[in-house]
C-alpha cells in the first residue's frame, strides 16, 4: 500500500468525523469555509472531496458533491471568474466506514479495508463499540508538536509496552505516594499477563490479560470511581458483546492501526501528523462510553488528560524519550549503527488461543501434524507415490525440514538443522496460511502460486519436484483445510 501524504495544512468550519486518509486526520461537515492553503471535506454518503489547491489565498464555499458554489467577494474582486468545475474539490477512490471512523487512501490500487486491518478488527470493535451502547468522543481534540520523527511514536504504539516501568518510573512514584493503598496493591505485569498481536500491514494491539492488574493500572491513571464503572456495567455488556475473553480479559495498553493512528487503553486515540522529518503534530482525543453518567465523562476526560495529555504527567516522559531519539540518531556515530528491533521476535501474540489474531504457534502446530492427517488419505498418498524429496516447508521463519519418500512424510524436523540440504523451499507468512486454511479461502489467498504473488510467500531453489507434483503439494498444504483439522487462529 502506497501513502502519499497531503501536502496542505487541515483547516476547516465544521468538524463531525475523524476521517483517516493517508495517515491524515481530516475534519469533515456538510459545508464548510476553508482558507489556501488548506483542506476542505465534504460527505456525500460513501464519497470523501478533498480540496487542495496552494494558490488561491481565498475562502471558498463548497456543496456536499464537492462542487465550487462560490467565493466570498467574487464580484468584487476577481476580474475574471474561474471556471467552477476546474476548481471542485477531488474525490477519494478508496473509502470504508468502520463504528464511525472513515478510512481512504488515494491509493486505488490498496487492498480492502477488511483486509488491511485483518484480524485487529476484532479488537478494534470492542475499542471503538464497547460497553451498552458505544463509545463516544468528549472535549474536542487537543493539539500539541513534538521535535521528533512521527514514526518513533508509531513504533512505541505498535509495540511498545516494555517501557513503563522504567520511562515512568518517576510518575509512578508521585502518585503511588500519594495514594498508599494503590501503593498496596501495585505490582509489575509478568510477561503471562500480556499479549501482543501483530499485522501483516504494520498494525500492533498490546493488551494485559489479567483483569486485576488492567484495574489496578486504570484506578493509576483514571481513579477509583471509573474503574469501578468499567468493571461493573461497561464489562458485562463486553462480554455480553464479545464473549469472556475479549468482553472481560482483553484490557488495551496500546495500540496502533497504520501508519498512525494510536489508541492508549484510557480510552483515549491520537494521530501522528509529519511536519517534515524532524516534527510531529499529535491530534488526541478522549474517548468515553455513552452509557457512563455525565459527571463520569467529564472526570474521564480530565484524568486522561492529566496523564496522557499534552502537559500529562506520562505523557511528558514519552514526549522527553521521543525528542531525546531523534537527536541522538541525528549524530554522526548513530548514523553508522545499525538497530536491533530483536525483541520479542519469534513468539507468539496468545499460545493459548484464547484471543483472536493469527499466531506462529498455531501454524507450527498445525504443520505438525500434516504427517498424521496425510496418513489418513491413501489417495493423496498414491499421488505421490512416485516423489522422493527432500524440501523446506512452512511458516517463513521457522519452517520444517520434511523427508518424502514415496509420498509419505517419513520425517518432519524444525529448521535449521546443521549441514541438512533440501531440493526447495516453500515458505509463507503466518497470516497467510491461516487465510489458505480457511474452509473456503478467499480469491488470491487459495492458491499456493497466488500466495507468492501476492508477496505473502517464497518459493525457492530447484523447483522441478515441486512442479512435477505441483497438485500433491497443493493438496498437502491444504490438509489442515480439512474439517477434522484444528483451527488456526
Amino acid at each position: 500500500m502506497r501513502f502519499n501524504y497531503l501536502k496542505t495544512s487541515l483547516k476547516t468550519a465544521v468538524l463531525a468525523t475523524t476521517v483517516l486518509l493517508l495517515g491524515v486526520g481530516l475534519a469533515v461537515g456538510q459545508v464548510g469555509l476553508t482558507a489556501a492553503p488548506t483542506t476542505l471535506v465534504t460527505p456525500d454518503g460513501a464519497t470523501l472531496y478533498v480540496i487542495d489547491n496552494d494558490f488561491t489565498p481565498t475562502l471558498r464555499v463548497f456543496d456536499t458533491g464537492g462542487g465550487l458554489l462560490g467565493i466570498p467577494g467574487e464580484p468584487k474582486y476577481l476580474v475574471k471568474t474561474p471556471e467552477r468545475s476546474e476548481w471542485s474539490a477531488h474525490r477519494v477512490p478508496r473509502l470504508h466506514v468502520f463504528k464511525g471512523f472513515v478510512f481512504g487512501t488515494w491509493d486505488e490500487s490498496a487492498p480492502d479495508f477488511e483486509e488491511y486491518v485483518g484480524d485487529v478488527a476484532e479488537y478494534l470493535n470492542v475499542i471503538f463499540d464497547g460497553g451498552v451502547d458505544g463509545m463516544e468522543v468528549v472535549g474536542g481534540v487537543e493539539k500539541w508538536t513534538i521535535a521528533a520523527n512521527w514514526k518513533l511514536s508509531a513504533d512505541q504504539f505498535v509495540s511498545d509496552d516494555s517501557h513503563f516501568p522504567f520511562t515512568h518510573a518517576s510518575g509512578l512514584s508521585a502518585t503511588l505516594r500519594a495514594s498508599p493503598e494503590l501503593a498496596a496493591k501495585m505490582r509489575m505485569p509478568t510477561p503471562d499477563d500480556s499479549r501482543h498481536v501483530r499485522s501483516k500491514y504494520g498494525h500492533g494491539i498490546g493488551f494485559s490479560t489479567d483483569a486485576e492488574w488492567h484495574e489496578i493500572r486504570q484506578e493509576l491513571s483514571l481513579g477509583r470511581d471509573i474503574v469501578a464503572y468499567c468493571s461493573g456495567p461497561h464489562r458485562q455488556a463486553n462480554v455480553a458483546k464479545y464473549g469472556e475473553a475479549m468482553g472481560k480479559d482483553f484490557g488495551l495498553t496500546h495500540g496502533l492501526i497504520f501508519p498512525n493512528l494510536g489508541f492508549v487503553g484510557l480510552g483515549m486515540f491520537r494521530q501522528f501528523h509529519p511536519r517534515g522529518p524532524g516534527g510531529t503534530e499529535i491530534h488526541d482525543y478522549v474517548m468515553v462510553p455513552k452509557h457512563a453518567p455525565r459527571e463520569l465523562k467529564e472526570r474521564w476526560r480530565i484524568e486522561a488528560l492529566h496523564t496522557f495529555g499534552s502537559a500529562g504527567i506520562f505523557e511528558q516522559e514519552d514526549g522527553e524519550h521521543w525528542t531525546t531519539i531523534q537527536r541522538n540518531l541525528q549524530s554522526a556515530r548513530a548514523r553508522k549503527a545499525l538497530l536491533n528491533v530483536q525483541l520479542g521476535f519469534g513468539q507468539t501474540s496468545d499460545p493459548q488461543g484464547r484471543f483472536p489474531g493469527t499466531t506462529d504457534a498455531a501454524v507450527t502446530g498445525a504443520f505438525a501434524k500434516i504427517p498424521a492427517w496425510l496418513e489418513r488419505d491413501p489417495a493423496l498418498i498414491a499421488r505421490g507415490r512416485l516423489l522422493d524429496c527432500d524440501c523446506l516447508l512452512g511458516p517463513l521463519h521457522a519452517p520444517f525440514h520434511v523427508a518424502i519418500r514415496a509420498g509419505r512424510i517419513v520425517e518432519l524436523t524444525p529448521a535449521p538443522v546443521l549441514m541438512r540440504s533440501w531440493r526447495f523451499s516453500y515458505r509463507a507468512t503466518s497470516l497467510a496460511w491461516a487465510q489458505h486454511w480457511q474452509p473456503m479461502p478467499r480469491p488470491g489467498w487459495h492458491d499456493l502460486l497466488a500466495l507468492t504473488k501476492r508477496g505473502e510467500a517464497v518459493l525457492e531453489g530447484d523447483l522441478h519436484p515441486f512442479m512435477t507434483h505441483l497438485q500433491y503439494f497443493k493438496d498437502l498444504l491444504a490438509l489442515p483445510r480439512q474439517p477434522s483439522a484444528a483451527a488456526v487462529s
